[in-house]
C-alpha cells in the first residue's frame, strides 16, 4: 500500500506531483532513416542541375541506372559474352560508353564514357557526339533520356534507344566496321521502333537471346562509398531482366550480304549459340 506524507499534500489535499525538467536538446544521431533522406535530398539536387560537375554526373547517372540491378547501378558485361564478341569481330576496337572498371575486361583499344585520371579525378567523354570507328562493342547505360539529357527526349525517351540510334548511323554512314549491342533488356526491341525512320532497327540484324538472364557484373563498392577507381567486379546473383544480343556485320552496299556461308553472321550464330537461340534475318 502506498503512504503519502503530510509534506506531500498540498493546501486542497491533492499530491504534489514533482516538476518535470526541461530535456536538454541534444543532436539526433545519423540513423538509417536519415541517411536515407539525405541521399535522397542530394540526388534531388544533382538531378535539377543544368551543369552537374563529372562526378555529380556521376552520381546522376548511377541512381538511373538503379533500376538495372537488385545490387547496383553498374551492369558490365561478363567474361564469356566479352570474349564470344572479341572472337566474332576479331577484336574490339571501341567501347564508346564504358568505365574504366568495365574496360579491365573488355580492353578496348579506345573508350568514351567515365574514367578516373591518375589523381583520382572523375573525368567523362560524352560517347554519343563523338566519332566511332573499328569494331565497336556497346553495352549502353540505361533509364530515361530526361534525366540523362534532356535535349536527346526528342530522339526517344529510352536512353538505350537513343544509344542504339547513334550505334546504327555510325553503322549505316560506314564509320564503323562492324559491332556487338548489347540490350540490358529485350524492351530496346520495342523502343527502337520509334526511332527515326531511316535507320536499321535491331530486328533488322542477327540477334541472339540468352536462354538465361546475364548475370551482369558490378562493382563491389557501390554508389557514393569509396571511389569506384578501387573497386573490384563482382557478379549478379539475380539478373533482373531477358536480354538481347544483337550483331551488325561488316557492311556491304546498303545492307549485308545474308547468303554466303562464310560471312560473320553465321560466325555469330555459332560463337553466340552457346547462349542461347540466335535468329539472322
Amino acid at each position: 500500500m502506498l503512504s503519502f506524507d503530510d509534506d506531500d499534500l498540498e493546501g486542497d489535499g491533492e499530491i504534489a506531483l514533482p516538476e518535470k525538467k526541461a530535456k536538454k536538446k541534444v543532436n539526433e544521431p545519423l540513423t538509417h532513416a536519415t541517411s536515407r533522406q539525405a541521399k535522397k535530398d542530394y540526388h534531388a539536387s544533382i538531378l535539377a542541375k543544368e551543369n552537374p560537375s563529372p562526378i555529380e554526373r556521376r552520381h546522376r547517372e548511377l541512381k538511373l541506372l538503379a533500376q538495372h540491378s537488385t545490387k547496383s547501378v553498374e551492369h558490365y558485361l561478363p567474361v564469356p559474352y566479352v570474349e564470344a564478341a572479341r572472337e566474332v569481330m576479331g577484336g574490339i576496337d571501341l567501347d564508346p560508353a564504358t568505365f574504366s572498371l568495365a574496360n579491365k575486361v573488355v580492353k578496348a583499344a579506345s573508350t568514351f564514357g567515365y574514367w578516373y585520371d591518375p589523381t583520382g579525378t572523375l573525368q567523362f567523354i560524352d560517347g554519343l557526339i563523338q566519332s566511332w570507328h573499328g569494331k565497336v562493342l556497346l553495352n549502353p547505360p540505361g533509364g530515361k533520356t530526361s534525366k540523362h539529357n534532356p535535349a536527346l527526349v526528342g530522339i526517344s525517351k529510352s536512353y538505350a534507344a537513343v544509344w542504339w540510334g547513334k550505334l546504327a548511323a555510325e553503322w549505316l554512314q560506314g564509320n564503323i566496321e562492324q559491332a556487338i549491342f548489347i540490350g540490358f533488356n529485350v524492351e530496346i526491341l520495342l523502343t527502337t521502333q520509334k526511332l527515326n525512320k531511316g535507320l536499321p532497327l535491331p530486328l533488322d540484324f542477327p540477334m541472339c537471346f540468352p536462354r538465361k538472364r546475364i548475370a551482369f557484373d558490378y562493382p563491389e563498392d557501390t554508389y557514393m562509398g569509396r571511389a569506384l577507381a578501387h573497386s573490384e567486379r563482382t557478379t549478379s546473383s539475380k539478373p533482373a531482366c531477358a536480354n538481347v544480343i544483337v550483331y551488325l556485320p561488316p557492311k556491304q552496299g546498303e545492307g549485308w550480304a545474308k547468303g554466303i556461308p562464310s560471312h560473320p553472321a553465321h560466325r555469330f550464330a555459332d560463337t553466340f549459340g552457346q547462349f542461347g537461340r540466335v535468329v539472322v534475318p
